[in-house]
């Protein structure tokens, strides 16, 4: 018996770090069959769980379950209502890291909870709440990034931390952490969704800081050093933001190179991209020379279009927010670098 227990801690373990392996790839890929896979993986994880009493096999399942409620659930009031049940969960959960607290990979993933915290509660947009653990994890943040057994977490943190600032739009707040993190992590490019996001995150921030040129090289020089060819949503996602800064800076050559390498990259699924063909039409007009007043009305048109098309779990560029300023920049011809 006491075998058969130890082997299906092992094999839990074994699953669990196959979920988050899949879990990246389905955020590059946002393929039906990505998710098919977690939710598999998610049911034999919970059969585990109702064969063993087991804390370890308890921690691993609810883990992946919360990743999975706040990355692949769609419907922001089914999350909603697993409030208390989440509560309950992880708070069970910081009573066996105090339990066993000689136990050396609770001691290394403790901080989890906050993390899940605070982006459960940003998904649910309770932002006192994802205020309160962003605070709490404030502290933490150089402690937590070296381990190489933090880097999944610590992306997904980052990815959060973008969704908290569309609705709060403190730039500040997005970017108070970057340095610290910088110094105190190491993404091998093996690592490729971690390697992805983080570099993500990093252009988003230079974005949002209105370093554009800053913004456009990240993306060019991890789309040079990666091959992503597999990933084909994040590959268009890339280069459309991409364009965007180059569209912006008044780079228009390079800005329709990429647009021409994104409409032939498309055409053999358009259907899936429709979003991303109104993103295109959107800067092929800010490209186009026209009477000011008149361009800078369609490109509003056609920014307001692109944003009612894009939605559901195949919205790309979910993390772009276009004001009035910029909107003006993208439009207007004389632009200042």
């Amino acid at each position: 018996k006491h075998v058969a227990f130890s082997l299906g801690v092992s094999k839990v373990e074994r699953l669990f770090y196959e979920f988050i392996r899949q879990i990246g790839n389905f955020r590059l890929t946002k393929d039906e069959s990505d998710k098919n896979k977690l939710s598999e993986i998610l049911d034999e994880l919970s059969n585990f769980c109702e064969l063993y009493d087991s804390h370890r096999m308890f921690v691993f399942y609810n883990i992946a379950n919360i990743y999975y409620l706040c990355i692949v659930e769609e419907n922001e009031e089914v999350l909603k209502s697993k409030e208390i049940e989440i509560e309950n969960v992880l708070k069970e959960m910081s009573n066996i890291f105090d339990k066993y607290n000689l136990d050396t990979f609770y001691q290394n993933i403790k901080f989890l909870t906050d993390f899940l915290l605070f982006e459960y509660y940003t998904k649910t947009k309770n932002h006192i709440r994802a205020e309160h653990y962003l605070e709490k994890i404030n502290p933490e943040i150089d402690a937590i990034c070296p381990q190489h057994i933090s880097h999944f977490y610590v992306v997904e943190f980052l990815n959060a931390k973008v969704e908290k600032f569309l609705t709060d739009g403190s730039v500040d707040r997005l970017v108070e952490l970057n340095s610290r993190i910088e110094e105190n992590i190491d993404i091998d490019m093996a690592e490729t969704y971690h390697y992805i996001a983080y570099k993500k995150f990093k252009a988003i921030s230079k974005f949002y800081q209105k370093d554009f040129s800053g913004a456009a090289r990240i993306i060019n020089e991890m789309r040079n050093e990666l091959s992503m060819k597999k990933y084909l949503f994040t590959d268009i996602e890339c280069k459309l933001f991409q364009a965007l800064q180059y569209c912006i800076m008044g780079e228009d050559g390079l800005c329709t190179q990429l647009i021409s390498s994104l409409k032939r990259q498309i055409k053999p699924s358009e259907e899936q991209y429709t979003s991303a063909k109104l993103f295109i039409k959107f800067l092929k007009t800010a490209l186009k020379p026209a009477e000011y007043r008149r361009k800078i009305k369609k490109v509003n048109e056609q920014w307001l279009e692109f944003a009612q098309a894009n939605t559901g779990e195949h919205a790309i560029l979910p993390f772009l927010k276009l004001d009035e300023g910029l909107i003006r920049r993208i439009t207007n011809p004389i632009k200042d670098n």
